[in-house]
């Protein structure tokens, strides 16, 4: 799995706001880190080499840091004060991030595994996914 962004991911504003792509691609050589301000715009960087090199925690660090990318907090649902576009705006960049990875099949197969097992302990037994 690699990881590209629209911007070297160097600064909080990046961190929060950069496009990001996560996808399954061939081996390449590695490029600069996405974390340096070296790193060229939508260049696949390895997931693992980022994920290890992320400057605030390493790995758990980054893991952490997707998560807040691919999830909307209590935070964000209250925070009214920014208007109705900003939650929206918000929720689009959660997509952008998932829709890349999750079409990855065995990806994709965890999360239906995880979704389907999540429905059932809630007593759902009938979903129609679009």
């Amino acid at each position: 799995m690699y990881i590209s962004s629209s911007v070297p991911l160097t600064t909080p504003e990046a961190l929060i706001d950069a496009d990001l792509a996560i996808r399954f691609r061939d081996p390449a050589p590695a490029p600069p880190s996405i974390w340096s301000s070296s790193y060229e715009a939508e260049t696949f960087v390895p997931l693992t080499a980022a994920a290890e090199t992320f400057p605030s925690g390493g790995r758990a660090g980054f893991i952490a840091w997707l998560k807040s990318r691919c999830v909307l907090s209590s935070v964000d649902a209250v925070e009214q004060h920014h208007g109705q576009a900003a939650i929206w705006r918000k929720f689009a960049r959660c997509f952008m991030v998932l829709g890349t990875m999750i079409h990855y099949e065995p990806i994709w197969r965890g999360f239906l595994w995880r979704l389907m097992s999540l429905l059932v302990a809630d007593g759902v037994y009938w979903v129609e996914l679009r």
